[in-house]
């Protein structure tokens, strides 16, 4: 998957993964795990852990279509505080 992003204070960045498609991890680097959980055909559950800590999840719903991707993250921020995060992806 290759992702572009523009927030709303017009900061811009773009990425690129790819998971197996019954679940796995992906290691993002020495430090950071991401576990990828398929809960079921169109539905997944990520945890990223940073040093072993878990520092964040996400459910993402994948339309029926195959055309969007809905991503719900909660995380923690600096203040280690919870904050969550609504996205929406579309395939191109």
């Amino acid at each position: 998957m290759q992702s572009s992003s523009v927030l709303s204070d017009g900061a811009s960045g773009s990425g690129k993964a790819s998971w197996a498609a019954k679940g796995g991890i992906v290691r993002d680097s020495e430090s950071e795990i991401i576990i990828e959980s398929r809960i079921s055909t169109r539905q997944w559950l990520v945890t990223q852990l940073v040093n072993g800590i878990q520092i964040s999840s996400r459910l993402k719903v994948i339309s029926e279509d195959g055309k969007q991707m809905f991503q719900t993250l909660r995380a923690f921020d600096a203040q280690n505080r919870v904050y969550e995060k609504h996205s929406v992806f579309y395939k191109q």
